[in-house]
């Protein structure tokens, strides 16, 4: 039992190393000769800001490779040694948190969402139910509302009250909750780990979870 934990344990870790990798940041780098993400728009080192700074299509690209890259493809292939067992989806939410805490990035990273989507597409059971919701959610951002941070959230509330109402896998659930408190964490906390201070303390973390920035308006907020 303490050496197949063991195990476990080391190969987290080894995941963790792999998926804090900040492929954002470094292509952002190379492409722009060191122009740091860090340090513009959002501040956010993932597709978001990436698309802030050099366009849709390039960053229609890293988050292609944090999806299917991070995502789905180390959870598939886990899924054919671990089969649907606990540790399937401890290693999905270590992806996450290392995605989110890059150890290369003195644990600042992205946002998870992107590496949320593969790992949830790879888990065969929960496919359909993340499907179910996401796709009006996407026709939503298109047709009503083109602000993705609050829709997400939505995406993120709707997953977990069907997967808790309606999976009878314990594991599932645990799964869900964890992956919820790993992304709206992240909004929290953002990359900064402090708040403004000439704002409301609580009207900024609520407009972090709901909007995923610290004021209402997006347009402000990434030519800030």
């Amino acid at each position: 039992m303490i050496e197949d934990l063991r195990g476990v344990l080391f190969f987290g870790l080894s995941l963790y190393i792999i998926s804090s990798i900040p492929v954002a940041y470094i292509a952002v780098i190379i492409r722009n000769r060191g122009l740091n993400l860090t340090q513009i728009g959002t501040y956010n080192i993932g597709a978001s800001n990436t698309k802030n700074i050099l366009g849709t299509h390039f960053a229609i690209l890293i988050a292609l490779i944090d999806i299917v890259g991070k995502g789905f493809v180390p959870i598939y292939i886990l899924s054919q040694v671990f089969n649907y067992s606990w540790e399937l989806f401890f290693y999905g939410l270590i992806i996450v948190f290392g995605h989110n805490w890059s150890i290369f990035m003195n644990f600042k990273g992205g946002r998870g969402i992107a590496v949320s989507i593969g790992i949830l597409l790879a888990l065969e059971p929960m496919r359909t139910a993340f499907l179910i919701i996401a796709i009006p959610v996407v026709f939503g951002r298109w047709i009503i509302y083109k602000d993705s941070a609050p829709l997400t959230f939505i995406t993120i509330i709707l997953l977990n009250m069907i997967t808790i109402y309606m999976s009878t896998e314990i594991t599932e659930k645990i799964f869900t909750i964890g992956l919820s408190v790993l992304l709206i964490s992240k909004r929290i906390l953002s990359n900064n780990y402090s708040f403004p201070e000439h704002l409301n303390k609580y009207q900024v973390i609520m407009y972090r979870i709901i909007f995923d920035r610290d004021i209402k308006s997006k347009q402000l907020w990434i030519n800030n």
